[in-house]
């Protein structure tokens, strides 16, 4: 539906038009990235695509055989998630980068990821593995959009589309070489994958938060 509304209500632009905008877009973008703030949230973008994979494979192959959960309770645990992210990006996300800033608000996000994490592996019934995933879900809906908003905020605006474009693939990068970086630990321990991603949280919590410490922190 977007692509068929795009079709008859956008207008595009013409051949000299698109060319100057394609390279005044190209050196804002490459002008961008001087601020090493936009590597950090490229990375917390790529970093948590893994943890997204490592709960969606992963935790529910654990779950399976540690409480005994079929494909429905492991589907309710999945929805949960999703459920979590949706209301906190919703009403919640900007409300918290807005008191806290863009960069804190993503640490947080972060911590309750990585705690949410660390404690599957104590999980005993499936009401605290709902309970856990409601809180990833949150973590998640805090992290997502903050860091979009961040990487909107700190892109000069001709360049901002393709930014953000590229950010979205990073995401996609993350997902794609999960299984490489994942697989293998996987395999020797099922529970030492949610302990790696328990650190990966960890370590891009606190990157944000160091990143409020260089020149020019954004709000």
């Amino acid at each position: 539906p977007v692509a068929i509304t795009a079709k008859w209500v956008l207008k595009e632009p013409t051949k000299g038009e698109n060319n100057g905008t394609k390279g005044i877009s190209l050196n804002k973008l490459g002008q961008s990235f001087n601020n090493p703030r936009i590597g950090i949230m490229l990375m917390t973008l790529f970093g948590s695509a893994i943890l997204f994979y490592t709960v969606i494979v992963y935790a529910p192959l654990y779950f399976q055989t540690a409480i005994d959960a079929n494909s429905f309770v492991n589907g309710m645990i999945l929805a949960t998630r999703a459920i979590g992210a949706a209301l906190i990006a919703a009403v919640g996300a900007t409300r918290i980068a807005k008191r806290l800033g863009k960069a804190y608000a993503i640490s947080l996000g972060l911590i309750i990821m990585a705690v949410t994490l660390a404690v599957i592996p104590l999980l005993e019934t499936s009401q605290q593995a709902l309970l856990t995933a409601l809180g990833f879900g949150l973590g998640l809906g805090v992290v997502m959009p903050t860091v979009y908003d961040a990487l909107a905020d700190l892109s000069a605006s001709e360049g901002r589309s393709t930014l953000l474009a590229l950010g979205a693939g990073t995401a996609s990068l993350g997902q794609f070489l999960s299984p490489i970086l994942l697989g293998s630990l996987w395999e020797t321990g099922s529970t030492n994958v949610f302990w790696v991603a328990t650190t990966i949280a960890i370590a891009l919590a606190l990157l944000q938060w160091l990143s409020h410490q260089l020149s020019y922190p954004y709000n």
